[in-house]
């Protein structure tokens, strides 16, 4: 179902897409908010990934798909991975990893077919805070379409390096098809551990 937004999905209560910014007043405002938030818990943002709690299908087409473009991480060429085992390597890696995702943007497309978050990913070892593995900005996208029976999910996904707002904006529009003046907006609701 549906989260309100009373709910504390992520280590806070995101406020309602409203008293964010009036930017984010799309179609499909509110569901994109909502089924982002559902994704991120799902992905352990409570610090752990609790496989027998939530599916990644109540957030994911069947088909959906992570797919991760270089240079982001420092990869050469493209890597893709299907939702259902991109929560299957969280599980794997959360206990021996923190992750922070800081300095969040979002930007709604404006036909409301898709959601961009921009943060700082930060990898450290569980026992030895102070050893930082990665600190990347990136951009998070998915794509979403309505399932057979009307409900929003995630179609594709994809995370892309961007070294600050700008970059990214940059990058929406011109690799992504997004429209000229899309804009993001700054929220303290996605930026979350894992």
């Amino acid at each position: 179902g549906r989260l309100s937004a009373e709910s504390p999905v992520l280590n806070r209560t995101p406020p309602p897409p409203s008293a964010m910014d009036s930017k984010l007043d799309t179609p499909n405002s509110e569901a994109l908010l909502d089924l982002y938030a559902a994704f991120v818990k799902l992905l352990g943002s409570y610090r752990r990934v609790d496989l027998k709690t939530g599916d990644i299908n109540d957030v994911a087409l069947p088909d959906c798909e992570l797919t991760q473009h270089p240079p982001l991480l420092g990869a050469k060429k493209e890597t893709v991975m299907h939702s259902g085992v991109l929560r299957k390597t969280f599980n794997s890696a959360l206990p021996w990893v923190a992750m922070r995702r800081d300095n969040a943007h979002v930007a709604l497309h404006p036909e409301g077919t898709a959601i961009c978050i921009f943060h700082v990913l930060s990898v450290k070892l569980g026992c030895f805070p102070c050893c930082n593995l990665v600190r990347a900005p990136m951009i998070f996208l998915a794509n979403v379409a309505s399932d057979p029976s009307g409900v929003l999910k995630m179609s594709s996904m994809h995370e892309y390096a961007a070294k600050d707002p700008a970059e990214a904006l940059k990058l929406l529009v011109e690799k992504c098809g997004w429209p000229e003046g899309t804009t993001f907006s700054k929220t303290e609701a996605f930026s979350v551990d894992s």
